[in-house]
């Protein structure tokens, strides 16, 4: 899925929502007294695979995650396998082993041209200090701009993830033209067969749904 908005001021923002509804997740009950009771303690050696898939496969991309307790999205950092720097990898509804996501990445467009952020340089990835935000900045090769995508679980919304993107004049005279780019690869589905994907007019957002479970996206400009 894609959208844009055209803009070309000093300072330009855009924000992509992603919110997300599916059938009751499944409840797990705590284990009665008498079954903790009952459970066998087992001590001794715990077998770790991380280190023999990072040797093989490259160490894991994820930089950060971001949730609500129902769902979790996780932020690629530039390096591991499958990195995309910056972009969302990962999003488990309604249960962790539910990845509904290729890859939702940001760009900014130019006239006959995108940058992806794959096609910017990491100045630094961060979670701010008390808060469940995390920040990702890129800066062009050419030095004209940075980029910096700020992620977070949305305060107050059940299930809403949200994406603000800004980019940032950094030469001494106007950039025209530029416009902020989103792309995103979302599967329902463990195949993503079935899928069916319209253009809500009236919301202003692209609804992706599958036999019950939905998704929708929205994206809004400021200048």
């Amino acid at each position: 899925m894609h959208a844009s908005r055209p803009g070309h001021p000093s300072t330009l923002a855009a924000t992509l929502l992603l919110a997300t509804a599916c059938g009751a997740a499944p409840i797990v009950p705590a284990p009665s007294a008498d079954q903790a009771a009952a459970a066998p303690i087992v001590r001794g050696m715990q077998w770790n695979l991380t280190g023999v898939s990072s040797a093989m496969f490259g160490d894991c991309p994820n930089f950060s995650q971001i949730g609500n307790g129902d769902f979790m999205a996780v932020v690629s950092r530039d390096h591991g396998r499958f990195s995309r720097t910056g972009a969302l990898i990962a999003w488990h509804y309604p249960s962790h082993g539910d990845n509904r996501l290729r890859v939702a990445q940001v760009g900014v467009g130019s006239p006959g041209s995108v940058q992806w952020a794959d096609d910017l340089l990491l100045e630094g990835q961060r979670v701010l200090p008390d808060t469940a935000l995390v920040e990702t900045t890129l800066r062009d090769p050419a030095g004209r701009f940075a980029v910096v995508v700020e992620d977070v679980a949305w305060p107050g919304a059940d299930d809403v993830a949200a994406r603000r993107v800004t980019v940032r004049n950094r030469t001494a005279r106007p950039l025209t033209g530029l416009h902020v780019v989103f792309h995103g690869h979302f599967a329902l589905s463990l195949t993503g067969l079935g899928d069916r994907l319209r253009y809500d007019a009236a919301a202003g957002a692209l609804l992706q749904h599958n036999a019950g479970a939905g998704l929708a996206v929205a994206v809004g400009a400021a200048t």
